[in-house]
This record gives C-alpha cells, sequence and structure tokens, in this order.
C-alpha cells in the first residue's frame, strides 16, 4: 500500500465515522449534495470524498429529479445487499464472506467494506458510496448487525417490504 493509498483509507475511515454518528436524514441530504455537486463537475465523482455544506439551520433545496435519485440509490444498494449477503448464490461466496467478516469488525470497517462492494460491483462513484454505505448500515441497526448475518437478511427483507414493495414503484 503505497503512502496516498494510506492516506485516503485514513480520510474514508474518518469520513466513515463521522457519518455513523448523522442521522438517515442529514445522510439522505449529503448523498443529494453530492450528486448535485457531481452533476456540475463529473470529475468529482472520481473524488473518494467531496466537501459539500451541509447546514443544520436551513434545509437545502434540491431539484426533485437529485431526492428520487437518492431514494432509487438506496433501494437498489439495499435491495443489492439482500442479493449478495442473503442468497446461496456462489458467485457471491468472495464478497458475502468479506462483508459478514467485516460485520464483526465494527461500524467503520462495515461501512468501508460495503462501500467498496458498491464501487466495484454496481459501479457507484466513490464519492457517493461512503454515504450510500452508511445509510444503508444504519438502516439495517448495530442490533441487527452484532446479532449476525442471518438477523441481518432478515432485517433487509423488511425494509425492503415495507418501504420500498413493488405498490410503491
Amino acid at each position: 500500500m503505497s503512502v496516498h493509498d494510506s492516506s485516503t483509507q485514513s480520510v474514508l475511515e474518518q469520513e466513515a465515522s463521522l457519518m455513523l454518528a448523522m442521522d438517515e436524514d442529514e445522510l439522505s441530504q449529503l448523498l443529494g449534495l453530492r450528486i448535485n455537486a457531481i452533476q456540475s463537475d463529473i470529475g468529482l465523482s472520481l473524488q473518494p470524498s467531496i466537501e459539500v455544506e451541509l447546514s443544520p439551520f436551513e434545509a437545502v433545496r434540491l431539484p426533485t429529479w437529485v431526492q428520487k435519485t437518492v431514494d432509487a440509490m438506496i433501494k437498489t444498494a439495499l435491495e443489492q445487499s439482500r442479493n449478495v449477503l442473503c442468497s446461496e448464490e456462489p458467485d457471491f461466496d468472495n464478497i458475502r464472506n468479506q462483508l459478514i467478516a467485516a460485520m464483526g469488525l465494527g461500524g467503520t470497517a462495515l461501512v468501508l467494506a460495503f462501500a467498496a462492494f458498491l464501487t466495484s460491483t454496481l459501479g457507484i462513484a466513490a464519492a457517493l458510496a461512503t454515504v450510500l454505505a452508511t445509510i444503508v448500515i444504519k438502516k439495517i441497526g448495530e442490533p441487527t448487525i452484532k446479532a449476525g448475518h442471518h438477523t441481518m437478511c432478515v432485517e433487509l427483507n423488511k425494509i425492503l417490504e415495507a418501504k420500498y414493495s413493488t405498490s410503491n414503484n
């Protein structure tokens, strides 16, 4: 690992740790701001992180398409999580084992492992993957993650059925 790689890893670990302290609404707003920033400058999508202003005092008005994109990205991330983590598909064995192993290392490790999955497997821009991974991990919930893989799959199914059922599409 080069000095640049370890520096980037350190920044990502700090960012993931800070995001785990945010609530889901703040994370959704941050994801929307980053999507909007990338729309303005596509080169930002190659960055592991983007600095955007997240004001606690006033809601930022983003275009409707941004909120729809945020909702679609969260749904896709949850569905793909379930597909990888909860299936018996042998093609997913390697990534499934990595994500399950990260569950035992704590929230930051799990967010980073999940962000790597989103980037490498789904092609999510690196600048968005950490935020999206944090949203998914927070939706699943720390008690569920600590309870283990099977419990996480049960919770993923509940989340997708309740909020993202086909009747809501």
